[in-house]
């Protein structure tokens, strides 16, 4: 589930998130139930948000900055009018060596968030001007099918032959998983002293560059369909918004 989402989900919701560790408090003890209690709050973020959690006990003082991890069974608390996240008792955290939504999230605190913490969308007229000059990979998946967990690339499942989301827990056939794709491009950025970088952008925002040079996305997701194509329309004029090295939003000039 995303951080989004788990905010937006009521008082008491017991959920599993999974984030980049951004910000860690020092650790402290709180007295709960008459006992004094490891505690230490740790700020995760991911591609829309990001969120406050109450750490307890064993699970204090084992997180780093900049460490991508999934913690279960998560409960949502409301703290001075704010929600939250606490673990509980039963939560378990994993450390996760490598995930595709949280590669290019940076291991800073953003400012793009507003009071509440919530991203919004970026008025048209406050996108920046670019070109896309350069593809360096362009990597077709099997997707989660389920809403809240935002396209979450899905593994093999060991012993059966269906895919797994390790957000959500569920296996799927192959039938049912969506097919996503994301790629990594170079893009410099027009009135800019930053020499050009490397974005990832994903599915939706890569149909509208297609679509504006005259093509349709290879039903296929072939690898290799996908980077001729990719080579064909660069380089390509766009406006974007980016959050945390990924493109969020864009427009581009329909080339008939």
């Amino acid at each position: 589930m995303t951080l989004k989402n788990a905010l937006a989900s009521p008082v008491k919701t017991l959920l599993t998130v999974k984030g980049k560790v951004v910000k860690l408090s020092p650790a402290s003890k709180k007295r709960v139930e008459q006992n004094e209690v490891d505690f230490q709050e740790v700020m995760l973020k991911d591609t829309d948000s990001h969120a406050t959690v109450a750490v307890w006990d064993k699970m204090v003082n084992t997180l780093q900055k900049g460490e991508c991890v999934t913690i279960t069974k998560c409960r949502v608390r409301l703290f001075n009018e704010q929600k939250r996240l606490t673990t509980t008792r039963s939560s378990q955290c994993e450390k996760l060596a490598y995930d595709e939504t949280l590669l290019l999230v940076s291991d800073d605190e953003d400012d793009d968030v507003d009071n509440n913490g919530n991203w919004s969308n970026t008025p048209i007229s406050d996108f920046k001007s670019g070109t896309i000059t350069a593809v360096f990979d362009v990597d077709p998946y099997l997707a989660c099918p389920t809403t809240s967990c935002n396209n979450t690339k899905l593994a093999p499942a060991e012993s059966i032959q269906c895919m797994k989301c390790k957000n959500c827990g569920r296996n799927y056939g192959e039938s049912a998983c969506n097919n996503y794709i994301r790629a990594t491009v170079m893009i410099e950025v027009e009135d800019s002293n930053k020499p050009p970088q490397k974005v990832a952008i994903f599915k939706p925002q890569i149909e509208k560059l297609f679509t504006s040079r005259g093509f349709t996305l290879p039903s296929s997701n072939d690898q290799t369909e996908l980077l001729l194509k990719f080579f064909e329309i660069i380089p390509v004029d766009i406006k974007f918004h980016m959050i945390n090295n990924t493109i969020k939003q864009l427009t581009c000039k329909r080339v008939a």
